[in-house]
């Protein structure tokens, strides 16, 4: 069966980009015409209706735009974005250039934390700056910047996965040991909180790292080449096939970080009076194979698997068949015959005849960024009441 073949976006032809340009461009500066953000960003893709745009989030988007970050989009940055856009990684490169304030081709703590600060999470869930996410990426001294390569990895791998889901997983480890204690107090999801603290519901979180990056990278490339080669010649993929393709691809994925589970799992149960207690992964890895052996590390790894592999298998195939029944375009391409055409782009505005070539799929490239990676910014322009409200004021 010959491969099917990838759809690339065309090229726009350059000078009809130069017409468009100068049609929304309002700023001159000696003879040469400029975009400004809110040109570019509110009257060209138009990404924010007829409402009253977020300033700050108007001038961060722009900034992907803007490479020489002056406040200002010249017609060089404004086809460099088009080719971008066209790019079959455009929505990783997008993410970057938005992360990338000083557009020098790398990321500092510094960039992270200020575009993090902007979103409507962290005004509700705070970050902790401190935490061992953060110096694993950064440096204990945040001084390490992260490159294109290194940031896509930090993206696929799910970092901001562990952020939220480590205070959970410690949180349940606690609830399932405490099943094996007859005496002493009841223990309860508040009281492990209470007892930890913030920091230290993040116990083991390097650990949490060292097995889900690694399953991360196991997995989903195992599951996509087992979900091609269950494709039929129209490359439609049965619910059943799916089903299969997730169920197969955990076997290795979940087999292969048991050591790094064995590792988390003992670090974040309560240890009782008599065992071994640990001060972090690396102490922890030399503690088990001095006093129990390298066999101690691969426990439970049968369990992992019959475990793991039919829940990612149901998970995946309930991902797959939603992206069907519910799907909205960001630009992607899903085989033929595979979900009916969808009527509407809810939430997408309507075609402008101005956004050609990779243009046409800049608004849904946001929409991606902010949909698969939580970059959930203020869209629109809070009301006087809003502001004094958060700002403290009378």
């Amino acid at each position: 069966m010959a491969a099917a073949k990838v759809a690339l976006t065309k090229r726009a032809d350059p000078a009809e980009l130069r017409t468009i340009f100068l049609k929304y461009a309002s700023i001159e500066k000696n003879g040469e015409f400029f975009m400004s953000p809110n040109d570019f960003v509110t009257r060209y893709l138009n990404i924010f209706g007829e409402s009253q745009p977020n300033p700050k989030t108007v001038e961060l988007l722009s900034g992907v735009v803007d490479q020489t970050k002056d406040g200002l989009i010249s017609f060089q940055e404004f086809v460099a974005f088009e080719s971008v856009l066209c790019a079959p990684d455009a929505l990783f490169m997008v993410a970057f250039q938005l992360f990338d304030k000083a557009g020098k081709g790398e990321v500092t703590f510094e960039d992270v934390k200020q575009v993090f600060g902007q979103t409507t999470i962290h005004q509700h869930i705070p970050f902790n700056w401190d935490s061992e996410f953060v110096q694993l990426h950064f440096g204990k001294e945040r001084k390490r910047h992260l490159t294109y390569a290194e940031f896509t990895q930090f993206l696929l791998a799910g970092g901001s996965q562990v952020i939220f889901t480590n205070p959970l997983e410690i949180v349940k480890i606690r609830l399932q040991v405490a099943g094996e204690i007859t005496t002493g107090p009841r223990v309860s999801a508040l009281s492990v909180v209470r007892d930890l603290g913030f920091f230290g519901i993040y116990k083991g979180a390097k650990a949490c790292f060292l097995r889900d990056i690694p399953f991360s990278a196991i997995y989903f490339p195992c599951y996509a080449h087992v979900k091609a080669s269950f494709a039929n010649e129209d490359g439609q993929v049965s619910p059943g096939s799916l089903l299969l393709a997730g169920a197969i691809a955990g076997m290795p994925a979940a087999s292969l970080v048991t050591p790094a589970d064995v590792i988390k799992t003992r670090l974040q149960v309560a240890a009782r009076a008599g065992q071994t207690t640990y001060s972090g992964v690396i102490d922890c890895f030399r503690k088990i194979l001095r006093e129990e052996g390298p066999k101690a590390l691969w426990k439970g790894a049968g369990a992992r698997v019959f475990r793991s592999s039919p829940q990612f298998g149901v998970t995946l195939l309930t991902y797959e068949l939603l992206q069907r029944w519910f799907y909205i375009d960001f630009g992607g391409v899903k085989p033929m015959g595979s979900e009916p055409v969808p009527k509407s782009r809810i939430n997408l505005p309507a075609p402008n005849p101005d956004h050609v070539g990779g243009y046409k799929l800049a608004v849904a490239t946001f929409a991606g960024i902010e949909n698969k990676f939580g970059l959930y910014l203020p869209l629109f322009k809070p009301s006087v009441s809003t502001s004094k409200a958060i700002g403290g004021g009378p």
